[in-house]
C-alpha cells in the first residue's frame, strides 16, 4: 500500500497539468491567496471509553506568490503563522514548468521537467543536490496513462534529518490529499537504486479514477471519487510528479486505500472554501480520529 500512495505523490506533479493544451502550465482562473489550517486529535480508550483530545488552533499555513497568472512562490509557515518553514519556488519556460525548488533550513529539493514538445517527458528530483528519483511518462489520448519511476537513496541523512525531510513532505502535501511515506528517507545508500514502480492511470472525464502500481512486492490498485466543484489545484506541480487531487478538475473526497482521509469541503462560487480531512486509526487498544480543516481565501 505505501508504493501505491507514493505512486500517487508522483501523479501529482505531472497530470495536473491535463487541464491545459500542453503540459507544465498551471493558470487557474482562481488563484489561491492563503491556505489556513487548524486541527483536532480525539483518541478513546477502548477498554474505559475514555477519550482524550488535543487541538491545533487556526493559523496561516501557506501564503501564495503571483506574478500575474504564473505561480511564483509558496511559503509554508509554522504554527505560530509567522515564522518560515520551507518556501517553494517555480520557474517557467514561457508558461511551461521548468524546475521547482524548496528550501528549509539546511535542506535544499529540487525537482526538474523535460517535455517533448507540448508533453512532459521526464523528471527528475533531488535533495541536496543527490538524485533521489527519476521519472519517464508515456501519453495516451493527451493525457498521462502511465509513467515508471526508479527511487535512488538518499545519501546519507541522520535519522534526524530524515524526520525533518518527512516533516517538510507532510506539511506540503496534506492540503493535496496524500502524505508521502517515509520509508525512502531512511537508511538509504549512496548512488544505489532502491526501488523501480510502474503507475498506470485510468480516467475518467478529466479525473483519475484508478491507480495502479506496480513493483518488486507485486500489484495494488486503489479507487478515488471525486465531488463535481472546481479543483484550485487542478494542473499544479508540486514536490512528487502526478497526484490524483491536483490532476483531476474536480476535488478529490475519497479512496479505496484504508490508509488515506475522507474529505469534505464548504463551497463558494464552485470553488472549496474549506476543506477537512478525517484520518480513523483503529487498534485493538484505542481508536484515533484526527481532523485537518484547511480554509482557502483566493485573490480578489
Amino acid at each position: 500500500m505505501k508504493n501505491t500512495l507514493f505512486a500517487l505523490m508522483g501523479v501529482m506533479l505531472i497530470t495536473g497539468f491535463a487541464s491545459c493544451t500542453k503540459d507544465g502550465v498551471y493558470t487557474p482562473k482562481k488563484k489561491i491567496s492563503t491556505i489556513y489550517l487548524e486541527s483536532k486529535t480525539t483518541s478513546t480508550v477502548t477498554a474505559t471509553g475514555i477519550s482524550t483530545s488535543r487541538s491545533v488552533p487556526k493559523y496561516k499555513s501557506q501564503e501564495w506568490i503571483w506574478d500575474g497568472n504564473l505561480l511564483k512562490e509558496i511559503r509554508h509557515f509554522d504554527t505560530d503563522g509567522t515564522t518560515i518553514r520551507s518556501t517553494t519556488t517555480y520557474t517557467y519556460n514561457g508558461k511551461q514548468l521548468t524546475r521547482i525548488d524548496t528550501k528549509t533550513t539546511d535542506i535544499e529539493y529540487y525537482m526538474t521537467f523535460e517535455y517533448d514538445g507540448k508533453w512532459l517527458k521526464s523528471s527528475m528530483y533531488y535533495a541536496n543536490g543527490k538524485l533521489l528519483n527519476a521519472t519517464t511518462y508515456t501519453h495516451t489520448d493527451k493525457k498521462i496513462s502511465s509513467y515508471e519511476t526508479i527511487r535512488y537513496g538518499y545519501y546519507d541523512y541522520s535519522s534526524d534529518k530524515a524526520a525533518e525531510i518527512d516533516a517538510v513532505y507532510k506539511e506540503m502535501m496534506k492540503p493535496c490529499g496524500f502524505v508521502i511515506p517515509s520509508s525512502h528517507a531512511h537508511n538509504a545508500t549512496k548512488g544505489t537504486s532502491e526501488s523501480k514502480e510502474t503507475v498506470e492511470l485510468t480516467w475518467t472525464d478529466n479525473n483519475i479514477t484508478s491507480v495502479t502500481t506496480t513493483t518488486d512486492g507485486g500489484k495494488s490498485s486503489i479507487a478515488l471519487t471525486y465531488d463535481e466543484m472546481k479543483n484550485p489545484y487542478y494542473g499544479l506541480y508540486n514536490d512528487e510528479p502526478y497526484t490524483p487531487s491536483m490532476a483531476s478538475e474536480n476535488n478529490l473526497l475519497s479512496t479505496t486505500s484504508p490508509e488515506e482521509p475522507v474529505s469534505t469541503y464548504t463551497y463558494e462560487k464552485k470553488y472549496p472554501v474549506t476543506q477537512t480531512m478525517q484520518y480513523t486509526t483503529s487498534l485493538p487498544a484505542m481508536t484515533t480520529v484526527s481532523e485537518i480543516t484547511y480554509t482557502y481565501t483566493y485573490q480578489k
